[in-house]
């Protein structure tokens, strides 16, 4: 991520750019998405791309979930954004399994550690979906 970050791509986030900016200096992961988390633009959707591989390779749920909260926080350390990282994972790696849309939406509302908000995102999301309301 920092090699990318040194080439100054222009289509860089600045939640993104601000967490990557804090690694470059202190080189811990676990810190550098704190401070970008904290301002007004800081619960963006940035993690959630970088997170999905996780979703190929991580057939344990509860590994899943801890790697893609990991990943999700070395930029985007809000709660919301490593729920939803862990959220959307976990949704990938059932729908990769065959499960149905709407089963794969209950097997995460059902099992997943996910916080209020982002459940309740979700079940917004699925409720407003072109399939009509979904009752996971």
């Amino acid at each position: 991520m920092l090699a990318w970050y040194e080439t100054r791509p222009p289509d860089i986030g600045n939640t993104t750019a601000a967490a990557l900016a804090a690694y470059k200096a202190d080189r811990n992961p676990r810190t550098s998405g704190v401070a970008a988390a904290q301002s007004p633009m800081g619960a963006g959707n940035g993690s959630l791309m970088r997170a999905l591989p996780t979703a190929l390779v991580r057939p344990n749920a509860e590994q899943r979930a801890t790697e893609a909260g990991e990943l999700s926080a070395v930029t985007h350390a809000d709660p919301r954004c490593v729920d939803a990282c862990a959220a959307y994972c976990d949704l990938a790696a059932h729908l990769i399994e065959g499960a149905d849309p709407d089963d794969a939406i209950g097997e995460v509302l059902d099992n997943s550690t996910i916080g209020g908000e982002t459940r309740t995102a979700i079940i917004e999301g699925a409720a407003a979906s072109p399939g009509g309301p979904r009752s996971p």
